[in-house]
């Protein structure tokens, strides 16, 4: 069984007032110039009781050349999401960070980028280098131990991103 699913641009819904149960915005809020009204927008077409998912990238201190790449706006803080959340009347009911496991190693290659390659522009929209498959089996693996220990802990205190659930 395969859910039905919409492509569209996350500033002009076209739709009425509570269609949906279940919205994701997975590494979406953080492209966009005004999270706050693509916000009030999701809530607006939530039904009563829907759910929104949403991740995003999180940690100030992690900004890099990644993210320019990719055209981020910005990296959270879990505070600013759930208020940002909270102001437009969603209710939080878990959130977690994620990508716990390589916070230290995405940091190291941070600083590395900042204090010895920091000539080097990269420039918005550019194509990132393809991952090896032996690093993206292992990044995987990484991914299955996590989502066990999140599984166990229900709430982990730092990460690469930000993973929640609110309700209308």
């Amino acid at each position: 069984n395969q859910l039905p699913s919409v492509v569209l641009d996350a500033h002009k819904f076209p739709f009425k007032e509570s269609v949906f149960d279940l919205i994701i915005a997975a590494d979406l809020l953080e492209h966009l110039e005004h999270d706050d009204i693509v916000i009030d927008s999701l809530f607006y077409i939530l039904k009563p009781n829907g759910r929104l998912l949403i991740t995003v990238p999180v940690n100030k201190l992690l900004w890099g050349k990644s993210d320019v790449s990719v055209l981020h706006k910005r990296r959270y803080s879990s505070s600013d999401l759930i208020k940002l959340l909270e102001k437009y009347n969603f209710a939080i009911e878990e959130s977690t960070y994620f990508n716990f496991l390589i916070f230290p190693a995405v940091l190291v290659v941070r600083f590395f980028e900042r204090i010895v390659i920091r000539s080097r522009e990269i420039k918005p929209n550019t194509a990132l280098p393809e991952v090896p498959y032996a690093v993206n089996a292992l990044l995987k693996l990484i991914q299955i131990i996590e989502f066990k220990i999140i599984k166990v802990f229900k709430t982990i205190a730092f990460g690469v991103n930000f993973f929640v659930v609110a309700r209308k």
